[in-house]
């Protein structure tokens, strides 16, 4: 991979996002943290994310939307989180995923422990358009399960308007634009 270079302010925001999932690591906390990187197309937000996650050194799941059905995209995803460094990667060699609810549920058992863990999701607005299900989903498991673990979850997406209703409101959390470098 060739040098990363900038973008020190957005590495440094989720930087801080990760410390406060390790933060509120403890019984009856929530630490799970949900944000949104969006942007112009080709400007960096896949790079970006990959950088983080490669620098925080914790398990974590890249998955990046492909053109698709959704079945197509669970199998996907499902290939790259077996093929990830989740503390129970495994699950998912044996276990095939039929909906984004028992894909991200899956996500949440594999990534059991006591340490922070990370989930992309690049290409969320292609997600989203491939099953608008997907959000209501997302905002679901997010609430009921992946908030009370040591997950960040990160959406990353082009083309989405920060007002915009098609934006999970799981990630409405956090929301900064990638544009130039700072």
């Amino acid at each position: 991979m060739t040098a990363f270079i900038g973008r020190v302010w957005q590495l440094a925001q989720l930087d801080r996002q990760l410390s406060a999932v390790r933060r509120r690591i403890g019984p009856g906390e929530r630490p799970g943290r949900a944000i949104l990187v969006r942007g112009r197309r080709q400007v960096g937000k896949s790079r970006l994310a990959e950088e983080f996650v490669e620098r925080a050194g914790v398990p974590a799941v890249f998955f990046t939307a492909s053109t698709g059905c959704t079945a197509e995209q669970l199998e996907l995803f499902a290939r790259t989180a077996a093929a990830s460094n989740l503390h129970a990667a495994y699950l998912f060699d044996d276990l095939r995923p039929d909906s984004w609810e028992s894909a991200l549920e899956l996500f949440a058992t594999a990534a059991v422990g006591d340490a922070p863990c990370i989930l992309v999701l690049d290409g969320l607005p292609e997600l989203v358009a491939a099953d608008p299900a997907l959000e209501a989903t997302l905002q679901k498991v997010f609430d009921r399960v992946l908030s009370r673990l040591p997950v960040l979850v990160i959406g990353s997406g082009s083309g989405a308007s920060p007002t915009s209703a098609r934006r999970p409101a799981a990630l409405r959390t956090q929301l900064w634009g990638v544009g130039s470098a700072r």
